[in-house]
């Protein structure tokens, strides 16, 4: 071995192994630019989220955005049919015909069977006492019209005209009207009779000695021939109400039906 021979040799590997490192130092930079390049991709690579953005946002629209367009409209009604949520207005427009006044319907009773009145004479039939406040409730047919024929209530049997307080009259001149103490009146304009069913309804007050007569026929509203009438002025005096009768000049008459008093 030749120790002096192989010295100058190791020098020379150590001295380019000191340049090729200051040399790679040196190229430093370079490679810093290169990573940066990098980083430029990395960040040119944020389109692609951005892309991603735009794919959620379509999720959205698609699915969660859908739902509560659901629940916030129902679906769609066919023409004319209402909302579910609506329906209670078919109520509002019978609320209209449940704000008028009811009708004034006659009891579900019987009444008296039918009597008929004729040849000026009067057929007359008892009906339970009242000497209060009542109603008296009947229908009335006369036979043709114009007539004479009269409808009244009696305390006790009678059989005259001027003994009856409450009276109705299909009158001679073709009116109907009710006796108001010393004459007959009606309402205004007159009310024309023709010769069919009329039902009538009478509000009696015995110790005040009036009375009410109310009409109606062929379906139509109630009419009201008077009110606070006066019992007839030579009925006499007047404890109680008994008995109804019906009398009719000749050769007509009247028939009286379904005769019932509420108290």
């Amino acid at each position: 071995m030749r120790p002096t021979q192989n010295a100058p040799r190791i020098v020379f590997i150590a001295l380019a192994l000191t340049l090729g490192c200051g040399s790679a130092q040196k190229n430093t930079p370079g490679g810093t630019g290169g990573g940066e390049e990098e980083t430029g991709g990395s960040t040119g690579g944020s389109p692609g989220t951005g892309g991603k953005k735009m794919e959620t946002g379509g999720s959205g629209g698609d699915g969660t955005g859908g739902a509560p367009q659901k629940d916030a409209a129902p679906e769609p009604t066919p023409d004319g049919a209402p909302a579910a949520d609506t329906g209670g207005q078919a109520d509002t427009g019978g609320g209209m015909t449940a704000d008028a006044p009811p009708a004034l319907l006659r009891p579900d009773a019987m009444g008296a069977a039918c009597i008929t009145g004729m040849n000026y004479n009067f057929t007359i039939r008892p009906f339970p006492s009242q000497n209060g406040t009542f109603t008296a409730y009947f229908d009335a047919t006369p036979s043709t019209a114009p007539t004479n024929s009269v409808i009244g209530l009696s305390d006790g049997m009678k059989y005259l005209h001027d003994n009856f307080a409450a009276i109705i009259r299909f009158a001679e001149n073709g009116n109907l009207d009710a006796r108001n103490g010393a004459a007959y009146s009606g309402p205004t304009p007159p009310l024309k009779y023709m010769a069919t069913t009329y039902s009538f309804r009478l509000v009696v007050n015995v110790p005040a000695k009036t009375y009410s007569a109310h009409v109606s026929w062929g379906g139509n509203p109630e009419v009201t021939i008077g009110t606070n009438l006066a019992f007839r002025d030579s009925a006499g005096v007047v404890n109680k109400l008994d008995y109804f009768g019906v009398e009719s000049i000749a050769p007509n008459n009247t028939k009286v039906c379904g005769f019932l008093v509420v108290p």
